[in-house]
């Protein structure tokens, strides 16, 4: 086989054969040329694998080495690895020049590393701070392309580093030709036993299986490196406090039992805990790479992003013994895993996981059933909540909806504490419940979650959601109970899901959406949503209902402050402008009961027309006095004619209605009562009162904006001043009358009781009056009425001012009662009705008979008169009602 090119290694897909067989060494004697290439200078130690020579190559002395392999499966690992350290070259390594096949053999020559090791640069000097990164990045970079060509180290030792040029950042790894091929479901291949430097899983093995897991190997015995670098000596020497070598019994012992970890109070089995004072750098360093748990190892992305100035977190302190699941390029403990199954990115996966009918490979609940001597807790749980779900409260919850509580519930307990109860990736709170609620199956899916199974199973792992859940499930029944008894609010799931995020919004926000709402609006008019609205402090479930109600404002009758006030004023505007017709109404019948002479009905006015003839006849005789008495006549009668249009008009009569003086007047009093909303009328006094407070509350509701206020109106002033004519007429008529009729018997000397008798003897004698009854002494008698207590209380308004016709008539009482009754035996209050006749309701004043006087002055009106003999409480005060005695 030619020379081959030191800068381009031979491609090894085929090996040469060679020329000549020679010996059973292959022909590698020291002292002899082999193949005529390569001088053969003398054997190198054992080192497995055939011997090894150390030659030079003739042509210009680089220096090679030589190994005869005889052919077996060993032979072909050699090849393998060959391969794949040429195929790209891994960087610093060794170079193959040859490889020749020969005699059931293969020769291989190879450009090997050579340079001052690492232990002899150390043997004088620990490492330092400075120095630990220098290292560790070329070694890692070794290792980690090493592993990419699917080969593990397994050897790494201070002897086994060259330093090129004699720099730290220039280590090199020396024989990786006798690196270990790994692959998915290796094979069983030998592995060095040295417990001061295998990692924990390798202890008491001298054969594990070549695959992924092994490459961990190298990682750990990178940490040991640097660990005894950096002391000096092994850690197990350290920690007996003597400087041993690795051979030494006491050392081994120690090695195997840290490896072992059996005392979990003891430090683990990288040792780290033993040295103190370490930069925090180098501690995560080591605590990093020498993990007990082999998948929890740092490896080469950790160890780049430490080299990188990165913070790495480390697992260092998990007892060996931990299971851990591989979860995205992660190694994670059960709990973490379930952890991670229930965040938002990853919650998806865990229902996956959970529905699978076969858990997936490498998955959690895989792990848990393949795991029989370890997870016992963890594996009883999930079983009980799998039973759980063949319960009657998850039969009509669709499977979808039950994988994503039943999973939830299943990660938060397996999880063991170290986190809330989640669902679909978020804590339980009202913003998962407002997201959860706006899909199309929300308002399913949270009464599924609301459920008291689930509540109870929950309450195991998390008692703190388990009490939100429940009291969320208290929250949503109250509001739904209270709801149910409105209308306006739909049965409809949109509905039902807006009243069930109601009911989990935060107290705080309602209270503000409630204050907001009373800013805006008045009242409602739907007297159920008033009685909530109106509330002096609503209690929880209703601020919910009535946060609904503010979304449909019109449906729930609900009026803005300005519309209140608009529809306000113009209730009290009608209210005034009843009044004011009411008062014109009660003006015009004052009006025509006292215009007699021209508004009394047609058989009054005639009536009265003869029985004035015949007295104008007998005392006035002659065509003089009875032109007179017919022309006023004749003037009242053309009077009342002209004045009917206009009391029709002021009256409100239909044109079609048939007249009279008698339906004008009931017509009148019917529109003043139509006016007041069917309630009796009422003096005209009482009417303006009314009307300027009506006006007044108008005021106070318009504030600072101007309105027009309702203005008092009266009846036709040519109907009034009618009614004063006709009886001014008819008074100087009379006037004329009567001066005819005392003319003869007038004497100046008469006095007026004189002149009283006179006109009283003459209208005896003329039929005109009844005879005086004679003069009877009166027998006083002791007061009848006691009073009893039993005074009911009444409705009424108090107003001052009596008029005089009211005063007088009070004393014309008060006497009569003094004059009937024995003044020792008066006692008590007694009520009589001073109201002017033809007005409404009574106007009453209180008598102290005793006392022989008024109570107070006061007039106490009424809307309707009482029974004579009622007791009432009126003034503080027990009345009786004596309208006479």
């Amino acid at each position: 086989m030619p020379d081959a090119d030191l800068s381009t290694p031979p491609t090894l897909d085929v090996d040469s054969p060679s020329e000549s067989t020679g010996s059973a060494r292959g022909g590698l004697v020291p002292g002899q040329t082999w193949q005529g290439r390569y001088v053969i200078e003398r054997e190198l130690p054992a080192s497995g694998g055939g011997p090894v020579f150390a030659g030079v190559r003739k042509e210009d002395g680089v220096p090679v080495r030589l190994r005869r392999l005889a052919a077996s499966a060993d032979s072909e690992t050699r090849r393998q690895v060959w391969q794949a350290l040429s195929e790209p070259p891994l960087p610093g390594g060794p170079v193959l020049l040859e490889s020749v096949v020969e005699d059931e053999g293969r020769v291989e020559v190879w450009q090997p590393v050579e340079g001052p090791t690492l232990e002899e640069r150390l043997a004088t000097a620990k490492l330092v701070t400075e120095e630990v990164a220098e290292l560790v990045g070329p070694l890692a970079r070794s290792l980690a392309a090493l592993h990419e060509r699917d080969l593990v180290y397994l050897q790494l030792s201070a002897e086994r580093v060259v330093l090129a040029d004699s720099h730290l950042g220039d280590a090199r790894l020396t024989r990786v030709e006798m690196a270990t091929p790994v692959e998915a479901g290796g094979n069983l291949v030998s592995v060095p036993t040295d417990v001061t430097r295998v990692p924990p899983e390798a202890l008491g093995l001298y054969r594990m299986k070549a695959d992924e897991g092994l490459k961990a190997w190298d990682w750990w015995t990178l940490g040991r490196l640097i660990q005894e670098l950096w002391l000096g000596h092994t850690v197990m020497a350290h920690a007996l406090g003597r400087d041993l070598p690795r051979s030494n019994e006491a050392v081994r012992k120690h090695a195997e039992v840290m490896l072992k970890e059996e005392n979990t109070k003891d430090p683990r089995a990288g040792g780290v805990e033993h040295m103190t004072d370490l930069p925090v750098q180098v501690k995560t360093l080591l605590r990093g790479l020498l993990t007990s748990v082999r998948e929890a190892r740092w490896g080469a992305k950790e160890v780049r992003a430490w080299l990188d100035g990165q913070t790495v977190p480390e697992r260092y302190d998990l007892p060996r013994s931990t299971i851990l699941v591989r979860f995205h390029d992660e190694q994670l403990t059960v709990a973490e895993t379930a952890v991670r199954l229930l965040q938002p990115q990853h919650w998806r996966e865990g229902v996956a996981w959970w529905a699978a009918d076969t858990a997936p490979t490498g998955s959690l609940p895989e792990v848990l059933v393949k795991t029989r001597t370890a997870l016992h807790r963890e594996r009883e749980w999930l079983e009980e909540v799998r039973e759980a779900a063949k319960t009657s409260g998850f039969k009509k919850v669709p499977d979808e909806i039950a994988h994503e509580i039943l999973s939830a519930v299943a990660w938060v307990g397996i999880a063991g504490g170290s986190t809330r109860f989640r669902w679909r990736g978020e804590e339980i709170g009202p913003d998962l419940a407002a997201d959860v609620l706006a899909e199309e199956d929300g308002l399913e899916r949270l009464q599924a979650l609301l459920a008291k199974p689930v509540i109870t199973l929950v309450k195991r792992v998390d008692a703190n959601s388990a009490w939100l859940l429940d009291t969320w499930a208290r929250q949503i029944e109250e509001v739904r109970v209270l709801a149910a008894k409105h209308k306006w609010v739909g049965a409809n799931a949109a509905t039902q899901a807006k009243l069930v995020k109601l009911a989990l919004t935060d107290a705080a926000d309602l209270d503000r959406r409630f204050a907001e709402a009373r800013l805006k609006y008045r009242l409602s008019t739907d007297e159920e949503v008033q009685a909530m609205f109106g509330a002096p402090n609503p209690p929880g479930p209703m601020l919910a209902v009535l946060a609904l109600s503010f979304e449909s404002p019109d449906a729930c009758g609900y009026l803005t402050h300005e519309a209140w006030r608009e529809q306000e004023l113009a209730r009290l505007r009608e209210k005034a402008e009843g009044l004011v017709d009411a008062l014109v109404m009660v003006d015009l019948i004052q009006v025509l009961k006292r215009g007699l002479p021209v508004f009394a009905p047609m058989w009054v006015w005639a009536t009265c027309l003869v029985l004035t003839l015949g007295v104008t006849a007998l005392f006035w005789p002659g065509w003089t006095g009875l032109g007179t008495i017919g022309g006023l006549a004749i003037g009242l009668l053309v009077l009342r004619r002209l004045l009917r249009p206009l009391v029709r008009e002021a009256s409100g009569m239909e044109t079609e209605e048939r007249w009279s003086w008698a339906a004008a007047m009931n017509t009148a009093i019917r529109r003043g009562r139509a006016a007041l909303g069917g309630g009796s009328l009422t003096t005209a006094a009482r009417l303006r009162t009314a009307l300027a407070r009506v006006n007044q509350d108008m005021l106070k509701l318009a504030g600072d904006a101007e309105i027009e206020l309702v203005a008092e109106r009266g009846t036709d002033d040519r109907l009034r001043y009618a009614a004063w004519g006709s009886w001014l007429g008819l008074v100087v008529v009379m006037s004329g009358v009567s001066w005819q009729a005392v003319q003869p018997q007038w004497s100046p000397g008469w006095s007026a009781g004189e002149w009283r008798k006179e006109f009283e003897a003459l209208a005896v004698g003329f039929g005109l009056m009844e005879p005086p009854e004679p003069e009877v002494e009166v027998v006083k008698i002791a007061w009848p009425h006691p009073t009893t207590g039993e005074g009911r209380g009444v409705t009424y308004e108090e107003r001052e001012g009596a008029t005089e016709a009211q005063r007088a008539r009070a004393e014309a009482f008060i006497a009569e009662v003094q004059r009937l009754y024995l003044p020792e035996s008066l006692g008590g209050i007694v009520a009589i009705n001073v109201a002017v006749e033809g007005v409404g309701g009574a106007e009453l004043m209180l008598i102290d008979v005793a006392a022989g006087k008024p109570l107070n002055g006061l007039v106490y009106e009424m809307n309707y008169l009482p029974l004579r003999g009622t007791w009432m409480k009126m003034a503080n005060r027990d009345v009786l009602f004596l309208n006479g005695l």
